[in-house]
């Protein structure tokens, strides 16, 4: 499986999770959507497709806050993890992605590394250096993702990127050569490397949790909210710690807006 991921930068796990598996982490995931509407129904009519900052202090009730960390630390998805981030797999966010309150909204192609902040210079280098992953689970049928297999290792052709960045007249919504789509049932894992060229599908039963796991590495750990990890309380209930100490070492920094029309709370991160 390793060699897979070295590959083509993704693999997707059909059934991963059982119906039973999922009940519960569905129960909270959905608590916390329905206040993220609450709070961001500006922003949700204004095209927002995910948001993020699910495990924040404040955000869910603790008892909702303590499964869902125990959800992420679970051998299930560290056993997957481990191989592919050096043996020491580290928390770094929690996404959810949702449908789209317009249906016409166009999906569009990107890398997460576009949203950082670096030159395009620093990103092509990042993509030989840094090892961040999602971990993608469908709490419902969703129609998925579309990706370039490869891609994670490998910057855009001269096509890729005048879509990408909407050079040249191109929209980035615009189909590319190499894609392949894949949609993914409940119960589901993809896990894809957030270098590679992607793009979200959308349909109104859209409804997948996202677990970002990286490496140690200062330049990815930085952007870990300290109020995101689990407290002195939840740290004695919990096993696996390291996955979030590994996270607490550097000064937590608040991550940064990296998409357009974000609100102030239960930001999105990426599509």
């Amino acid at each position: 499986m390793i060699d897979r991921f070295a590959r083509d930068g993704f693999v997707l796990l059909r059934g991963y999770f059982r119906p039973v598996e999922l009940q519960r982490i569905c129960e909270v995931v959905r608590r916390f959507h329905r206040a993220w509407l609450r709070d961001n129904r500006r922003g949700f009519r204004d095209g927002l497709v995910n948001s993020a900052y699910l495990t924040a202090r404040g955000e869910l009730a603790e008892p909702d806050r303590l499964l869902l960390f125990r959800f992420v630390a679970q051998n299930k998805l560290l056993r997957l993890a481990r191989p592919l981030l050096a043996g020491r797999p580290t928390f770094i966010n929690t996404q959810l992605f949702f449908a789209p309150y317009d249906r016409a909204r166009k999906n569009y192609w990107h890398r997460d590394v576009q949203y950082t902040g670096l030159s395009e210079a620093r990103q092509r280098e990042a993509l030989q250096s840094q090892e961040v992953w999602h971990f993608r689970i469908a709490l419902a049928d969703d129609p998925g993702i579309e990706l370039i297999p490869g891609s994670h290792r490998r910057w855009d052709s001269e096509l890729e990127r005048d879509v990408r960045l909407e050079r040249g007249g191109r929209r980035n919504w615009e189909d590319l050569p190499d894609g392949r789509l894949l949609p993914m049932r409940r119960g589901d894992l993809l896990v894809f490397s957030t270098n590679m060229l992607h793009r979200a599908v959308y349909d109104q039963q859209r409804f997948s949790l996202d677990v970002l796991l990286s490496t140690p590495d200062p330049l990815v750990t930085r952007y870990v909210r300290r109020d995101c990890l689990p407290g002195r309380l939840q740290a004695r209930r919990l096993r696996r710690l390291a996955l979030f100490e590994r996270g607490r070492r550097r000064p937590g920094v608040r991550a940064t807006d990296r998409q357009r029309g974000r609100p102030s709370r239960r930001k999105r991160s990426s599509p």
